[in-house]
């Protein structure tokens, strides 16, 4: 059993060569992984329910493991795998959590459990057992791990919508996941164009077609779209809003990141953005303890508008 579980921990970190494996088992030859892997997929098909489900297999004429003859290596057919190990459930759950105090935390209680073996982390669980959430991260990965583009079916504004994606990049911001992807040549519309897709509006996933580039950018960002370096102004947070993030240990979010603290304790944020309005939303609901820091056209664009605001507040 364990050696089962150990292939697919590594296969939930990257496809895998039989030479890679058999250093792994201490073998001085591949055919035993051949077997090896062979008797996963023979454990699979035994003891899973949902293997008869074949519309989870992306080639239908390969078991759930697969050796890729153009990469080399062994790699999922599926982008839901019928089992997990609790290992690399573990580390799904380590990225989700964005409070900066209680990720450590965490690091703590998975270096507590990996030394002392009070779990044993190969253990599996059943994928279909898990939230639909975490199903869907699993298969969003796994995409981008073998490079596959992406149908879905998004759900906006009470209608459901099919879509053709590349995906890019999975983050997550105050809890929630997002997918950035660009629209795939075989979409209707837009193709080319970038989005961001809340996990949450995505009701299905299915592999579309192997992508000859790499899929994979590492991004980050929010419901607004994605950060780059030169999007960022500086903000100075005083009083009740400096207070705030004293008190809560500055938490280190996509959008928001520490620079200093000044004298009279006030402290100085830099805020990453995609769209104005992300700004103008910061600015109202702290003010008048945040302002923008430096001088610039953008602040006073943004000071105009939340002026704006206030007026057609006022007459209503």
């Amino acid at each position: 059993m364990k050696k089962k579980n150990i292939i697919l921990s590594n296969l939930f970190q990257k496809p895998v060569s039989k030479e890679d494996l058999a250093k792994i088992f201490d073998l001085n030859n591949t055919r035993s992984v051949e077997n090896y892997v062979s008797d996963l997929n023979q454990y699979i098909q035994d003891k899973s329910n949902l293997f008869s489900n074949t519309s989870r297999l992306i080639d239908l004429n390969e078991k759930e493991i697969m050796y890729d003859r153009g990469l080399k290596k062994y790699r999922f057919n599926t982008l839901l795998p019928t089992f997990i190990t609790q290992k690399t459930l573990l580390s799904y759950l380590d990225e989700s959590i964005n409070n900066v105090i209680l990720h450590e935390d965490f690091k703590l209680l998975n270096k507590y459990i990996n030394v002392n073996n009070h779990l044993d982390t190969h253990d599996i669980l059943e994928t279909h057992t898990l939230s639909i959430l975490m199903q869907k991260i699993i298969q969003i990965k796994l995409s981008l791990q073998i490079d596959y583009s992406l149908k879905i079916e998004y759900k906006k504004n009470n209608s459901t919508e099919t879509k053709y994606i590349n995906p890019h990049s999975l983050f997550s911001s105050q809890g929630i996941y997002y997918l950035y992807a660009t629209y795939h040549s075989d979409n209707i519309t837009d193709i080319g164009e970038k989005r961001t897709f809340s996990l949450n509006g995505i009701t299905s996933i299915v592999a579309h077609t192997k992508s000859s580039k790499k899929l994979f950018q590492k991004v980050k960002g929010n419901e607004w779209g994605i950060f780059d370096d030169e999007h960022h102004i500086l903000v100075r947070l005083k009083e009740k809003a400096s207070n705030f993030y004293k008190r809560e240990g500055f938490i280190q979010s996509n959008e928001l990141s520490y620079v200093t603290e000044e004298p009279d304790g006030s402290i100085l944020i830099k805020m990453h953005y995609s769209n104005e309005q992300e700004i103008i939303n910061f600015i109202q609901k702290w003010m008048p303890y945040a302002t923008i820091a430096k001088n610039s056209e953008l602040k006073e664009k943004i000071y105009e508008k939340i002026h704006k605001n206030l007026l057609s507040l006022m007459i209503q």
